[in-house]
């Protein structure tokens, strides 16, 4: 018997584009448009989105022509998720001068694979051979059952015959729009500063002032949070293997997390950050002079970067990305995969009791239990448990374990009490 959650795949009418295809489980659906640059242009969790689209472009297509129109209206920034190759730059040859871009940004991908297999749904698309970068592109979008995670495989091919040195650039823009137009304040990116960064102060300023207050350094949690004020700029982490977002809306709580590998002692591009977060919105000057009075497309970035590979003719590289959205409050302190961490699981002591807390938000249904165990490695199961669902949150307090613990961890199991993993433990208490 199929589970209420096995994933689906149709072909629809989204905002216009008759080519779109939506997948779908009854917790997430995710629509691709292949002749819109291969873009996810949605992601939702219920009646939560969380990608940006320009309405104002909605349904469009236009000319080769038109997409590489320079000026203001030049570049069609449908918003979504895309692929681009880095590193981008305009004056030098070895880098890519777009968007605009009639090829890789906003050209028309072959649809190569449509369908469900083995209780995967998956689409796959291809652009068009890219003359400039001598790349093409591949992008995999897979939904599986019971779950609010999606994957996107993406594969950079060197189609020319000559050597070609690229990263793979995959780039989702998240809406921060309210309701009235204006940028909204409660959306927040959260970046993981490693302790080995190369970089001084663990991040690397890349676009606007070193003052800007979106930047706000959480060294107690490690982390560098962007708040958005609808002000540009950009920076740049090395060494991270996540990205998280939240929003509060009407709705409620949510979060968007991107969890990646990285690949110790590669070059990457960008001064060496493998993941970036830019703040879209009008400059300094356009704020200080007047010119952002009529500015509209308010959205955040999470960026992620392959190495930078020489490719040989016919090689190719890759990019793996597991996405993950929950209701979750903000602010994030961490991921798993089985979900993100508002608040880690904590142990506090209330007279002479322990007692556990914590808040997290879930990717998988099942049951949540915790777990503890002893200095000689002798665990139990505590009560109370919690049967959680995919895309939900889960938060307790005051949750009493035994007095002896020495390790505690909350784990998931399946509804066949097959383990799952970890959500968050502590140990060594």
């Amino acid at each position: 018997m199929g589970s209420a959650y096995d994933p689906t795949i149709e072909s629809i009418n989204f905002r216009g584009w008759d080519d779109a295809l939506r997948l779908s489980n009854g917790i997430v659906s995710l629509v691709a448009v292949p002749g819109i640059g291969g873009r996810i242009i949605a992601y939702d969790l219920a009646n939560q989105p969380y990608f940006f689209l320009d309405p104002a472009l909605a349904g469009q297509l236009f000319t080769p022509e038109q997409h590489i129109e320079r000026g203001p209206f030049g570049w069609k920034n449908y918003g979504g998720d895309k692929t681009w190759p880095a590193p981008q730059g305009w004056p030098e040859r070895d880098k890519w001068p777009g968007p605009p871009d009639p090829v890789l940004d906003s050209g028309r991908f072959e649809l190569i694979e449509c369908g469900v297999v083995e209780g995967v749904a998956a689409v796959t698309m291809r652009s068009q051979p890219d003359p400039y970068t001598g790349t093409q592109i591949t992008r995999r979008l897979s939904l599986g059952a019971d779950t609010s995670t999606a994957h996107l495989h993406i594969e950079m091919q060197n189609v020319s015959d000559k050597p070609v040195r690229w990263s793979v650039w995959d780039v989702a823009q998240l809406d921060c729009t309210t309701a009235e137009g204006q940028p909204d304040p409660a959306c927040t990116i959260y970046l993981p500063l490693d302790r080995h960064s190369r970089f001084a102060a663990g991040y690397h300023l890349m676009v606007g002032p070193s003052d800007n207050p979106s930047w706000q350094p959480d060294l107690a949690h490690g982390l560098l949070t962007a708040h958005y004020l609808g002000r540009m700029g950009k920076v740049g982490v090395d060494r991270a293997t996540w990205l998280g977002f939240t929003r509060r809306t009407s709705l409620g709580d949510y979060a968007f997390i991107e969890r990646f590998a990285y690949e110790d002692g590669e070059t990457y591009p960008d001064g060496e950050v493998n993941s970036e977060c830019w703040l879209n919105g009008p400059s300094d000057e356009q704020l200080n002079d007047g010119s952002a009075a009529d500015f509209k497309l308010w959205y955040m970035e999470m960026e992620v970067l392959s190495p930078l590979r020489s490719l040989a003719p016919g090689a190719r590289q890759s990019l793996d990305i597991d996405w993950g959205v929950a209701a979750c409050p903000g602010p994030l302190v961490g991921v798993s995969p089985l979900g993100c961490i508002n608040r880690p699981l904590t142990i506090s002591r209330v007279g002479n009791d322990l007692v556990a807390s914590g808040s997290f938000g879930l990717f998988y249904p099942g049951m949540a239990v915790l777990i503890a165990s002893n200095a000689a490695g002798e665990q139990c199961h505590l009560e109370p448990r919690w049967t959680v669902s995919a895309g939900r949150p889960l938060l307790f307090d005051g949750v009493h374990i035994p007095i002896d613990t020495a390790n505690l961890s909350l784990a998931l199991f399946n509804i066949d009490g097959r383990v799952l993993g970890e959500i968050d433990a502590t140990r060594g208490l």
